[in-house]
C-alpha cells in the first residue's frame, strides 16, 4: 500500500466521523440522560480526530506519489496541503475536547449531562466538519479537474482517454502513432 492508498483511506475518517457524531450530540442535547449516546458520539469523534492526524501526516508521503504523474497543478496540491494541515489539528482538538467532556462526565458521577457539553461539542464538531469538508474539496480538485472554479467540460478529455489534468492522448491514438513508424 503505498502514501496515496493510505491518504485516501484516512481522509474520509473524520469527515464522515464528524458528521455521524452531530446527530447522536443532538440527541444528547434533547435528551440529557443519554450517556451511552454521548459517550458514542465522543468515541467516533476520538476515531475521527486520530484519522484526521493520520491523513495529515501521510499527506507528504501521498503528494510523493501524485508528483510521479504530469497534469497536477501544484498550487491547488498547496492549498489542500495548507487546509490538510488546519483540518488535521481541529479535528484532533474536537476529539480531546469530546474525551475530555466524558472524563468530566464520569468522574462527576452525574447520571444526566449538562446541557453546555453537548452544545460546545456541536458548535466545534461544526466549525471542524466545515473546515474538513473544505479540504476534502481541495483534495477533490487535484485529481478531479471537472469540480474546479471555470471548469470547461468542452475542453475536457474526450471519452476513454485517461488524463489526470493534463493532455493525454487515448491509446487509440498510441497504438496508432506505433504503427505509424
Amino acid at each position: 500500500m503505498n502514501g496515496a492508498q493510505i491518504h485516501l483511506l484516512l481522509n474520509h475518517l473524520p469527515i464522515l466521523g464528524l458528521f455521524f457524531a452531530l446527530p447522536l450530540l443532538a440527541i444528547v442535547l434533547i435528551r440529557h440522560d443519554a450517556k451511552g449516546v454521548f459517550y458514542s458520539a465522543v468515541i467516533i469523534l476520538v476515531i475521527a480526530g486520530i484519522g484526521g492526524v493520520g491523513a495529515m501526516l501521510s499527506g507528504e508521503e501521498a503528494e510523493g506519489v501524485l508528483q510521479q504523474f504530469g497534469g497536477i497543478d501544484h498550487e491547488i496540491m498547496h492549498e489542500h496541503e495548507e487546509m490538510g494541515e488546519l483540518a488535521g489539528w481541529v479535528s484532533l482538538a474536537v476529539g480531546l475536547l469530546a474525551l475530555a467532556f466524558a472524563f468530566l462526565l464520569h468522574r462527576s458521577g452525574k447520571t444526566e449531562i449538562d446541557v453546555w457539553k453537548p452544545v460546545v461539542l456541536i458548535l466545534a464538531t461544526g466549525i471542524a466538519a466545515s473546515v474538513l469538508a473544505w479540504t476534502g474539496h481541495t483534495g477533490g480538485k487535484i485529481r478531479h479537474p471537472e469540480i474546479r472554479e471555470g471548469f470547461d467540460p468542452s475542453a475536457a478529455a474526450p471519452a476513454g482517454s485517461s488524463s489526470v489534468g493534463g493532455d493525454q492522448s487515448t491509446e487509440n491514438e498510441e497504438e496508432d502513432e506505433i504503427h505509424d513508424h
